[in-house]
């Protein structure tokens, strides 16, 4: 394992951690009333222009090529996966959203394999599937098997999966060391939030009272735009870059773990202790596909 890929995973490690707050925030606003289409436009074009105060020579890099790219990337990756994941976490429990999300593997893998953004290996294959059983399992435990109604919900949170790993598949084909790491992430975010913003213009009243109702919304929004989204879509772009999709994308099954421990400290949830062997069979799963040869 090179230097290169042990930060690279660290970094998968780090965002998939922080993303696991936002399933509980986002719940929060969502089932406050706030209009999807409205979270999402401010988290782009805030967590956006947060990216493009730090990279200010963000517009030298772009071209006509390079701005259509990034825009059909913005449609699927931040247009259409945000609606119908906030739709969709406003329906479901974080739970079940942690556990539909960690499709994203599995869907990400095969449509890597089938457009040969990368090479076919067994491992690539049955470690996303170990992985999703063990989480279903996991969640399982965790929730004494019973997941909610919340089927349309949960639909929701798949059309968000599909679309964010054809986003991954169209970033990681047309990346290239010519253009830097950030340029992607902020064009993304800015033209994803605008997207949204004409679409959802007026319910922005809903986002405004929603922040200014007390500081603790103000605190839970600005984790939303600057942490969960622009820290974390620009990570995910540079890991993406570092390692092929699978493998930057098998990081995702850590996130029930951490929703796990989440629930034990602050709703004191105990989970079973049957759930320790499920753990190794998440790691193996990762181990398997990290060791897979390119």
């Amino acid at each position: 394992m090179t230097k290169k890929n042990m930060i690279a995973y660290l970094l998968c490690v780090t965002y998939n951690i922080i993303f696991c707050a936002h399933y509980y925030f986002a719940k929060i606003v969502m089932t406050s009333g706030v209009n999807p289409l409205a979270l999402s436009a401010a988290r782009g074009i805030i967590g956006g222009i947060f990216l493009l105060l730090i990279y200010r020579d963000f517009f030298k890099h772009l071209n006509l090529k390079l701005v259509g790219i990034i825009l059909v990337i913005a449609f699927f990756g931040f247009f259409l996966n945000q609606f119908f994941f906030l739709q969709g976490v406003k329906l479901t429990s974080p739970l079940n959203a942690s556990i539909i999300i960690n499709t994203i593997p599995i869907v990400t893998t095969l449509f890597a394999i089938i457009f040969m953004v990368e090479k076919y290996h067994i491992k690539k294959i049955i470690g996303p599937m170990i992985g999703f059983v063990s989480v279903i399992l996991l969640s399982g435990l965790n929730n004494n098997f019973s997941f909610g109604s919340g089927s349309l919900g949960d639909l929701y949170i798949f059309l968000n999966v599909f679309f964010y790993s054809i986003s991954v598949v169209i970033a990681k084909r047309m990346m290239n060391e010519e253009v830097p790491y950030y340029v992607i992430p902020i064009g993304v975010l800015l033209f994803g939030g605008l997207m949204h913003l004409v679409a959802g213009h007026s319910y922005a009243y809903t986002l405004s009272d929603f922040a200014f109702a007390s500081t603790i919304n103000m605190m839970i929004l600005s984790y939303q735009i600057i942490i969960s989204t622009a820290v974390v879509y620009l990570l995910i772009f540079v890991t993406l870059r570092m390692l092929s999709p699978s493998k930057s994308m098998i990081f995702a099954y850590i996130q029930p773990i951490v929703i796990v421990l989440i629930d034990l400290v602050f709703l004191s949830k105990t989970p079973s202790l049957v759930v320790l062997p499920i753990f190794l069979g998440i790691i193996f799963s990762g181990y398997l596909v990290v060791s897979a040869k390119e």
